[in-house]
């Protein structure tokens, strides 16, 4: 099937079934050919192409707080601050992390699932595109450029790979010339990577 016509089918049923009136709809995200939806109650719907299962939300789940879709992979967080994956499972991307709780934060990509804990840290699994994460088994090294220090620099390399851009090579510093490595420093080095600037 044409990914266009497949994409407006998507989009059709999704604005259907949102305005159905069936359910209030709080959060929903729309993967490779799938749509995932948080209602009110704390539940989760998916539908459209469902050929890895992920639209085969887990039974009983329940006390979702956000919900990510990924190309052929669902994710969702629990109040609880745990983090459930179902789906494509190619790369290890539902693989979550024995152990890993205090999430506040979550991102599904094509072939990788991205947490953030709340302690500033990050947690990474699946499929690595470009340099090792230096995640020990898949979880929490907030000093992504191993200089001994979390910073901002840390901050651009989770960044660049949640995008998907290559994080090898990139160097921080005042990009702005205003004295600060800061905020706006991290904008201008995304800008430049993603052909902005």
């Amino acid at each position: 099937m044409n990914k266009r016509i497949l994409f407006f089918a998507v989009f059709v049923l999704s604005f259907l079934f949102v305005s159905s009136g069936y359910c209030k709809i709080i959060a929903i995200s729309a993967g490779g050919a799938h749509t995932v939806a948080l209602k009110s109650d704390g539940t989760v719907v998916a539908w459209g192409d469902n050929k890895c299962g992920q639209c085969d939300v887990p039974e009983g789940l329940t006390n979702v707080i956000a919900i990510s879709a990924g190309v052929e992979h669902t994710v969702a967080l629990k109040s609880d601050g745990r983090v459930v994956a179902w789906g494509d499972n190619e790369y290890g991307q539902c693989d979550v992390p024995e152990g890993l709780t205090d999430v506040i934060a979550i991102s599904a990509g094509e072939d990788h699932t991205v947490a953030l804990l709340s302690n500033g840290r990050v947690a990474v699994w699946g499929k690595q595109y470009f340099a090792p994460w230096e995640f020990e088994e898949g979880l929490e090294k907030g000093d992504i450029n191993g200089d001994s220090k979390i910073d901002i620099s840390d901050v651009i390399l989770c960044l660049r790979m949640a995008i998907g851009l290559d994080p090898t090579n990139i160097e921080v510093a005042d990009m702005n010339g205003d004295g600060y490595v800061d905020i706006s420093d991290v904008i201008l080095v995304l800008r430049k990577a993603i052909g902005l600037e």
